[in-house]
């Protein structure tokens, strides 16, 4: 396939990294709650290639608190670019994120969440994808990756840096059922594990544009 179909995964995969419990895309209103993500430490995100992260183990529990991002696990934030082109390949992908979640009233209330997160990487475009010049891909890519750049690869094809990042400001509503937090302004659920005063683990299992990964967190 070429290079138009391949770009608009990425555009569809930067724009649904974008959405989070508390984030405004769950139609929050802004913030009620307390947690501020600039006081909070920066962590790294870590990026399998070639596998993914490992299945998150939910077990339920209360999230009444506030916490902020401790671990990240993300999956290849660039594979789905792969069903657009087979022969794509990550060579290399790192980011941090940023962030807290403040949760009221333990099984059910109101959820904020406040986090910033990048990542960057170096992907392969090969060949039979590149319908011209890598100047040309360079130019495609950017439209729905801002910032990328593409060079001629030594064995054919084109070498891109690309980078995604996203924002989630603000607060929703929540209920725990068992294992899953369900965010209820847009159907959206997640298997949760909360070990009381230790760590908050989440992972999306909505069906349709999930964030990506395992988010786990600290109690402040």
């Amino acid at each position: 396939m070429k290079l138009p179909s391949l770009l608009l995964a990425v555009g569809l995969l930067a724009m649904a990294c974008q959405t989070g419990p508390g984030g405004n895309p769950d139609g929050g209103d802004g913030g009620a709650l307390f947690c501020n993500r600039t006081t909070e430490p920066q962590v790294t995100i870590d990026i399998p290639i070639g596998s993914s992260c490992a299945a998150l183990t939910a077990c339920g529990g209360s999230p009444a608190g506030v916490w902020h991002y401790a671990s990240v696990c993300m999956d290849n934030p660039f594979a789905p670019v792969a069903q657009a082109c087979p022969s794509f390949t990550t060579t290399a992908a790192s980011g941090t994120a940023q962030g807290c979640v403040d949760f009221s009233l333990g099984s059910s209330g109101e959820v904020y969440r406040d986090l910033n997160w990048s990542v960057s990487g170096t992907i392969h475009l090969p060949a039979s994808c590149v319908p011209g010049s890598c100047a040309q891909a360079q130019t495609a890519l950017a439209t729905y990756v801002p910032g990328a750049t593409c060079s001629n690869a030594t064995a054919g094809g084109c070498d891109c840096s690309v980078s995604a990042s996203g924002t989630a400001l603000g607060s929703t509503d929540f209920t725990v059922a068992g294992n899953s937090l369900d965010v209820t302004n847009d159907t959206r659920t997640f298997d949760l594990c909360v070990s009381p005063g230790t760590s908050l683990s989440y992972r999306e299992t909505t069906s349709s544009n999930p964030e990506p990964g395992n988010w786990t967190l600290a109690p402040n």
